[in-house]
């Protein structure tokens, strides 16, 4: 079972939670861009039906998507900011980009994009659902080579979380990609080949840290669902406001 986005349209003008057996919380993101899977920034609210509140929706003017979430009170996160920014692992990342790159400042960005608009899906479009969910860990950097011009850009991990037909959680390193401008007019070449040659070096030492994680998070534990949750998954506040450019969180459902 992959990562998809969730949807729920059309929607009255007020949602209305009512009490469902182990639903304590009913959260409503409003995304800027016109579909909630183009991450971004956005504002969260959340109704615990414990409290038997309402969920005002937005004016059409305020929020160009929406993402509803029904939240029970067995589910699990997993904060992917958190993971990906663990000292060991970051460091790990800045020796395998080589001297010449710099990371600009912490934290790693985590964020997702469709399968569909991955860098990699040229290479393999079969190999995932156009609409599935790829979670991406974002490097921006700066390159300085000895007597030639400076470039700047971004370099993409990209983790695909899914179950297996078991239940059981998996996190797998697919690909990377990078984007730079800078280094004209002469040196874009060798700037282009040396983070070629540089960037798979990060996947080992990521699956490895991964791996590491899943291990201590889901040894021997089975799950029904996954999804991901713009933000750190909170449960709390009213429009507050959060970009799933830079935060992002796995949850999931344990198995009956």
């Amino acid at each position: 079972m992959a990562i998809s986005p969730t949807w729920t349209l059309p929607l009255p003008e007020r949602l209305r939670p009512t009490r469902i057996c182990d639903v304590t919380v009913v959260s409503l993101y409003e995304f800027e861009h016109d579909q909630p899977d183009k991450a971004g920034w956005f504002r969260a609210s959340h109704v615990s039906l414990a409290a038997a509140g309402t969920l005002h929706l937005p004016d059409l003017e305020q929020a160009r998507s929406l993402l509803v979430r029904v939240r029970l009170d067995d589910e699990q996160l997993l904060d992917l900011g958190a993971l990906f920014n663990e000292e060991a692992l970051v460091s790990r990342l800045d020796r395998a980009l080589g001297k010449d790159v710099r990371r600009l400042a912490l934290p790693l960005r985590a964020s997702y994009v469709t399968w569909a608009r991955a860098e990699l899906r040229d290479a393999e479009p079969e190999r995932h659902q156009d609409w599935e969910l790829l979670v991406t860990v974002n490097v921006d950097f700066h390159l300085c080579l000895d007597w030639r011009s400076d470039a700047g850009g971004t370099i993409v991990y990209y983790v695909f979380f899914y179950l297996d037909e078991e239940g059981a959680l998996h996190g797998e390193v697919e690909g990377g990609s990078f984007a730079f401008t800078g280094g004209y007019p002469f040196d874009t070449g060798e700037i282009f080949r040396g983070l070629e040659k540089n960037l798979p070096r990060g996947f080992a030492p990521l699956q490895a840290h991964l791996d590491q994680t899943i291990a201590g998070f889901a040894t021997e534990r089975r799950f029904s669902e996954i999804y991901l949750l713009p933000g750190r998954g909170e449960k709390r506040g009213r429009r507050r406001w959060g970009s799933a450019d830079k935060q992002v969180c796995l949850a999931l459902l344990p198995a009956e």
